[in-house]
């Protein structure tokens, strides 16, 4: 397994797998990962957008991402990171994390290699300060994994989404990068 920058070469691959990563949001024995309806399980053209801007914009200003992807050695990708500005001015000490890995690969420590190895990148190639995160309340696996990584909860918003019927609590975690 090997863990890489997202590349434009890669990067049609890299949104099929999101796809596929997407649809299991809620289904398959998984906790509703995201905020959004099982019946809606597919990529916006606003998020693919998204990624593709924010890989060209410099690390501190509005917009931009750096994404991570995982590997097998067949060249699959079965895991990423990505990590990206807040959307407000003043907070370029910040930014904001989120993560996915492919079905068959869960459980096995590649999220948190894959954490690990995006602190490492933050640490020796940016000046941030912080990582946040937002998490789903009933995504205990996640919630026991960013704990276990040194996150820690700063907030909760209460009843922020109701989703196929049911309420959903929104988590909001840090770590300082020191």
């Amino acid at each position: 397994m090997e863990i890489r920058h997202l590349t434009r070469e890669r990067i049609d691959d890299f949104f099929m797998y999101l796809n596929d990563h997407i649809s299991d949001n809620g289904k398959r024995n998984s906790p509703l990962f995201l905020p959004i309806s099982r019946e809606n399980l597919s990529l916006s053209n606003e998020l693919i957008q998204s990624f593709k801007r924010g890989q060209f914009v410099s690390v501190n200003k509005l917009g931009w991402r750096r994404v991570l992807i995982a590997e097998n050695k067949k060249n699959d990708i079965i895991g990423h990171i990505d990590i990206k500005s807040h959307n407000q001015s003043y907070t370029n000490h910040r930014a904001v994390m989120g993560m996915g890995v492919h079905r068959d690969y869960r459980r096995d420590g590649l999220g948190k290699l894959l954490i690990e190895t995006m602190i490492g990148w933050v640490r020796t190639e940016t000046e941030i300060e912080r990582i946040d995160l937002w998490v789903l309340s009933g995504n205990n696996p996640a919630i026991r994994l960013y704990v276990k990584l040194g996150f820690e909860k700063v907030g909760e918003v209460e009843d922020m989404f109701r989703i196929d019927g049911a309420s959903h609590d929104y988590i909001m975690m840090t770590k300082k990068i020191e």
